[in-house]
């Protein structure tokens, strides 16, 4: 007897992987000033990035996260208050989603989270971590608190815990993203970095650049311990953003390459590979996927 077939489908989305594969990076400095910029790539394939459209406020060293349909881009160096928010598969200009809740503590360089939650380590010299719930417009909440103040580090995780790496060390924190908290000691990076990007699968979170480094580091992300290595960027940079989509990981600008993109295999570690350019040449900008590792 014939029973048929069951497609079951995800929040947010069509069967299948939610999102469509797109990646959005915005802010940063260039030309000697903040950046409203907004670009976009599509993940699985190469090539150079396309104008999305703009933040509303031009700012440095934002934080941004995505479900499967909205990104959300919040604090920075310019205005370290604001979070917008863009509809990830329609270009144009973001909106006002509300504002972060520790003003002066903005360079949330550092963010991630699930298809319902995104969580910022608003930095700069502090410990504060901070979220909001993607579908609904709003202030930030407070989340708790890392392990130690930090500055300038990058993110990565899957559906249920977020880390966060270096920050001018080598120390790797996490948080369980839907159980508002403080984190925990995850382990150390294989050097001590700022200004250094991280990504994403359903697995595993790299951390690269930072200082005047190339290398590419890896934890799993459901088990604790210290990073391995991973392979090396292009060229030594800092002030990277980054995003992952899908088994995807990718890196752009950068202060020693500033609109170079760079990307690897999540799965299989490696070196970088090119993947094209920026729309404009810039650092410290933020980036997000709308099928990263929280996603998966």
């Amino acid at each position: 007897m014939f029973l048929g077939l069951i497609f079951i489908t995800p929040p947010g989305g069509a069967a299948g992987p939610l999102g469509i594969g797109r990646a959005c990076f915005a802010g940063g400095w260039v030309s000697g000033a903040n950046s409203n910029i907004i670009d976009y790539i599509t993940v699985a394939s190469t090539g150079n990035a396309i104008d999305f459209g703009d933040l509303t406020v031009a700012r440095t060293y934002v934080g941004g996260s995505a479900s499967d349909t909205r990104g959300v881009f919040g604090g920075g160096q310019g205005d370290a208050v604001t979070i917008d928010y863009v509809t990830v598969a329609s270009a144009g200009n973001a909106t006002d989603f509300g504002d972060h809740a520790a003003t002066g503590n903005g360079r949330s360089t550092a963010s991630g989270g699930s298809l319902t939650r995104c969580v910022f380590s608003c930095e700069w010299a502090s410990n504060i971590i901070e979220f909001i719930t993607i579908a609904s417009a709003g202030n930030a909440t407070d989340f708790g608190n890392q392990t130690h103040s930090s500055q300038e580090l990058g993110a990565g995780g899957d559906s249920t815990r977020l880390a966060f790496g270096g920050g001018n060390a080598n120390i790797i924190d996490y948080v369980t993203i839907a159980s508002a908290g403080n984190a925990t000691d995850f382990g150390d990076l294989n050097n001590s970095v700022n200004e250094n990007g991280g990504c994403d699968n359903s697995t595993r979170v790299t951390f690269f650049g930072g200082g005047s480094l190339n290398v590419i580091d890896y934890v799993t992300t459901q088990t604790t311990g210290n990073a391995t290595d991973f392979g090396d960027l292009q060229a030594a940079k800092n002030l990277v953003g980054g995003a992952g989509a899908m088994d995807r990981g990718v890196c752009v600008g950068g202060y020693s390459s500033v609109d170079v993109i760079g990307y690897w295999d999540l799965t299989s570690p490696g070196n970088a590979t090119d993947f094209g350019n920026l729309t404009i040449a810039g650092y410290g900008h933020s980036g997000f996927s709308d099928q990263h590792g929280g996603l998966q």
